[in-house]
């Protein structure tokens, strides 16, 4: 018999060089620690939200489109002045997604997810409220809220 952190376990020989370790069925997890399923889930949330982030490159694309066509070709986001914004996007959330993925419970990944999520989420406001409000008034429901 071994006793470990309170759990007494049996050592029982199966063979002539094997030993088998018989654990009890009632085993609880000490708080903190995760159960094994965990860290195979969080990987895949850390890829769902790397992949809002990039899909989020479309609507922005979108309402430069239509702020084109609008006649509004100075309010597009997707042109020189907005390469560091898709370079952010891109780099914060394809590094934060590797680091949440592997090692979840450290945060700098997912702090460079949110970085990547946020960046997007205001391209894609500030899409919607320019075409909303200044190329098409009255075209978007709730656009001016969106430029505040």
């Amino acid at each position: 018999m071994v006793t470990l952190a309170g759990v007494t376990t049996t050592l029982e020989a199966e063979g002539p060089s094997r030993m088998g370790l018989q654990v009890p069925t009632n085993a609880t997890v000490p708080p903190g620690v995760r159960p094994p399923g965990a860290h195979w889930r969080m990987g895949v949330l850390a890829w769902a939200l790397w992949t809002l982030a990039i899909f989020g490159l479309i609507p922005i694309a979108w309402f430069d489109q239509m702020l084109r066509q609008a006649g509004r070709p100075e309010l597009v986001q997707l042109n020189a002045s907005g390469v560091p914004f898709v370079v952010a996007i891109l780099s914060a959330s394809t590094v934060g997604a590797v680091l949440a993925s592997r090692r979840p419970r450290h945060p700098v990944g997912w702090l460079l997810l949110t970085l990547g999520l946020s960046v997007t989420v205001d391209g894609v406001a500030a899409g919607y409220a320019y075409y909303g409000t200044l190329a098409r008034p009255g075209a978007l429901p709730a656009a001016l809220e969106m430029a505040v």
